[in-house]
């Protein structure tokens, strides 16, 4: 069986729209090879907003599509639009496939949700969370699974999905969206080693995109200069924090957007009623193991 090296497949022939709104190659970010370097047959994925892991995952199964004879991609998202707009990314990859090498890409279906490709019998479907049920009447070779975390039925979709066969990758990537729930105990679970799935978070402070001109210059606070220690951050990153707080408007919603750490991430998601703070003061700092578990009998 051939082994594909997806990066150099994906950075040789896609190409992809840049947030300045020019195509230019697909050429893959930290945040983007550092999941394709630990690619695996599980993954669950927490991240900040705009990190680029949708758009390395449908570009991982837009090869599969070209390539693997056979191949059945499934991507579910969390809502219509989204779903159009993932599906869009991939027939985008298609095109740029085909102006880069001058080859045709024969398709037996091209509709809104689904692609057959005529040459090697590779399907790539698309459908929304809730529309109906995926998977049970094919075995798929990909799902992903984007934005899980805000489908109004996590546990029956994953369910019904993932045991379509033997996948040979279920990708599962999404911002927090509260404390509790089908995906906090998936990820906690993978994030501690509990489960086949590896666990990954990438904070804003990974993405090198994130940050002032070096000609910008603030004099730090306290809170700024703890952060700074922590998490081993320039002063042109915590500008560009700064400056993007400014224009969400406040420090919560900058939290909720853009997290720099997990427990973060689920905190400051899902309208909290408790002070943000506090809550990761109380996680972080006292929260302590129980001296004993166990359950209740009569």
């Amino acid at each position: 069986m051939t082994i594909i090296d997806y990066q150099a497949f994906i950075e040789d022939h896609f190409a992809i729209v840049d947030k300045n709104e020019k195509v230019v190659p697909f050429l893959l970010n930290p945040v983007q090879k550092q999941i394709i370097d630990s690619w695996a047959t599980r993954h669950v994925i927490l991240k900040a907003r705009q990190e680029g892991s949708s758009s390395l995952i449908l570009a991982v199964c837009t090869v599969d599509f070209l390539l693997s004879a056979n191949s059945k991609s499934v991507c579910i998202a969390h809502d219509k639009d989204s779903t159009i707009k993932l599906f869009d990314r991939v027939k985008f990859y298609i095109r740029s496939f085909e102006e880069k090498t001058g080859q045709k890409v024969p398709l037996e279906y091209n509709t809104r949700s689904e692609l057959v490709n005529d040459l090697n019998g590779a399907t790539f479907y698309v459908g929304t969370a809730g529309s109906q049920s995926f998977g049970r009447s094919a075995t798929l070779t990909n799902i992903h699974f984007s934005e899980f975390a805000f489908y109004k039925n996590p546990a029956e979709i994953f369910l019904s999905a993932s045991q379509a066969g033997t996948p040979k990758h279920i990708i599962i990537e999404t911002t927090a969206n509260g404390v509790g729930g089908f995906f906090y105990k998936m990820w906690n679970d993978a994030y501690s080693q509990k489960s086949n799935f590896r666990a990954h978070f990438f904070g804003w402070n990974e993405n090198p995109e994130y940050s002032a001109p070096k000609n910008v210059s603030i004099d730090l606070t306290t809170d700024e200069r703890n952060m700074q220690t922590r998490f081993n951050l320039t002063n042109q990153q915590l500008a560009w924090r700064r400056m993007k707080i400014t224009e969400l408007g406040s420090e919560i919603t900058f939290r909720q957007e853009y997290p720099i750490t997990p427990e973060e991430a689920f905190i400051s998601s899902g309208n909290p009623v408790f002070n943000v703070d506090a809550l990761t003061f109380i996680k972080t700092k006292m929260c302590r193991p129980p001296l004993k578990t166990g359950s209740l009998v009569g």
